[in-house]
């Protein structure tokens, strides 16, 4: 007999809170499809915390001695930094962006390391990148050497002193 009164009791809970909602899907909207263009004034940009999780695994996944076509196969050519709800129809589109952001060579004393900046995250979703939004992923005669700003400013330093 407690038997079946405690199963009748966990069903009831469970019942009541799928009627909450605690156990039901969660209802996203559709993605916009690729010929809806929109205005500035017709939407609202929105970076997420998935977003910056995503893009940390990323570069979790890379290390030192990988070569650059391996490193950038890891981390794409682009990276979603968030979501562009386009009023009036309920529809999200994602708002990609090019990978890496931006290059530079560090020379020193015959040494150079190409430098590829990341964006991994996303403070402010204001339309500009800015440094503390990229991650610097260094490389010495085609493999990785180093990532973060650590990384780069120790070099930086190293470099500087040689020359």
């Amino acid at each position: 007999m407690k038997k079946i009164v405690v199963a009748m009791v966990c069903f009831m809970m469970v019942a009541s809170s799928a009627n909450a909602g605690w156990f039901s899907k969660k209802k996203t909207a559709k993605p916009a499809p690729a010929s809806a263009i929109a205005t500035e004034d017709q939407t609202k940009s929105v970076a997420e915390p998935a977003v910056r999780l995503l893009n940390a695994r990323k570069i979790g996944n890379i290390y030192p001695g990988m070569t650059r076509a391996q490193v950038e196969e890891t981390l794409g050519d682009s990276v979603r930094v968030g979501y562009r709800d386009i009023r009036d129809s309920g529809a999200r589109q994602e708002i990609l962006m090019k990978n890496p952001y931006r290059a530079e060579t560090l020379r020193g004393l015959g040494e150079a390391y190409e430098v590829l900046f990341y964006v991994t995250d996303i403070k402010n979703p204001d339309g500009a990148i800015t440094d503390d939004e990229l991650t610097p992923v260094v490389f010495n005669d085609g493999l990785l050497a180093g990532k973060d700003w650590k990384f780069y400013d120790q070099l930086k330093i190293r470099l500087q002193g040689q020359g």
